[in-house]
């Protein structure tokens, strides 16, 4: 069966691919434009901890004052291609480091592919690499979606100690309302450099607060753990949600319910009309004679 193209859509057609490719109607909002101009690096080698070299294109902001945050994108469909690059550059623009890495086993990573087989301890390796790097302030998010988004959940769960992070969780313990990120003393400097070597070491995030709370007591964290009568009120609540709505259950249950009917008692009639007291008595009395 011929089937035949109306004339204008094909004019659409070919408007559309002249007019750059199929290119998406300007949004409403913009993203508005960053201001840098941007270097790459391309194709550093990653070394993972067993020793597989892990390829990376880093996009670094060009004038940028001081370190900068680091944006790691995973990638199995090319690094240097696709969808992630757009993404690279209106982040680096911005003022962001940007790594797109090929993830083990594709395109110009070494060793092999398996899906979701090494995405933790690589992300883990890689997240710890770039936070070490002379341009990083330790500061190291992650971005897309599909598998790419993937690998951010699987790299979460191993929940890397970075150095940044933990200086904004714990306070300067001699300071008023200081973080360490925000301290300069020479107390907090100590605890910067123990905390480097501690994540050098392989420690958790746990592993290093629950030694600093050893050392410095409570007050070192930021936001205390919650404990005793806060988590007391947000159990309470539940408690009583899960009561309440048993109750109403049982009282819908017994109101719904058939009842069976109250017995009737037997009484007995002679011509449709009912016997006298006396008349039942004897009658039961020789009833239970017959049986007997």
């Amino acid at each position: 069966m011929r089937h035949r193209v109306p004339l204008g859509a094909m004019l659409a057609v070919f408007s559309l691919a002249s007019n750059g490719a199929g290119q998406l109607p300007v949004s409403r909002y913009p993203v508005p434009e960053g201001n840098y101009d941007y270097r790459v690096e391309r194709s550093i080698l990653i070394p993972a901890r067993d020793g597989v070299k892990l390829a990376t294109d880093v996009y670094l902001p060009v004038g940028a004052a001081g370190r900068v945050p680091v944006i790691l994108f995973r990638t199995p469909y090319n690094k240097s291609a696709g969808f992630p690059v757009p993404g690279a550059l209106r982040f680096v623009r911005h003022g962001y480091a940007v790594a797109i890495q090929d993830v083990r086993g594709k395109y110009q990573s070494d060793g092999q592919f398996t899906l979701s087989g090494s995405d933790r301890r690589d992300g883990y390796d890689t997240i710890d690499w770039l936070s070490k790097q002379p341009w990083s302030n330790g500061k190291v998010g992650t971005y897309g979606c599909s598998y790419l988004g993937e690998t951010q959940l699987t790299a979460a769960s191993e929940r890397h100690p970075s150095q940044g992070e933990l200086e904004s969780e714990l306070m300067c313990p001699i300071c008023t309302g200081e973080t360490l990120a925000q301290s300069d003393s020479p107390p907090a400097q100590r605890i910067k450099v123990y905390i480097a070597r501690r994540i050098a070491a392989g420690a958790t995030r746990s592993q290093i607060k629950d030694e600093l709370v050893a050392q410095w007591g409570q007050r070192i964290l930021a936001a205390p753990p919650r404990h005793g009568f806060n988590l007391l009120a947000w159990a309470l609540p539940l408690v009583g949600l899960v009561g309440a709505a048993a109750i109403m259950g049982l009282l819908a249950w017994r109101w719904t319910r058939v009842r069976e009917p109250a017995p009737v008692p037997r009484q007995w009639a002679l011509d449709g009309h009912p016997l006298e007291p006396e008349e039942e008595r004897r009658l039961d009395e020789e009833l239970r004679r017959f049986d007997a």
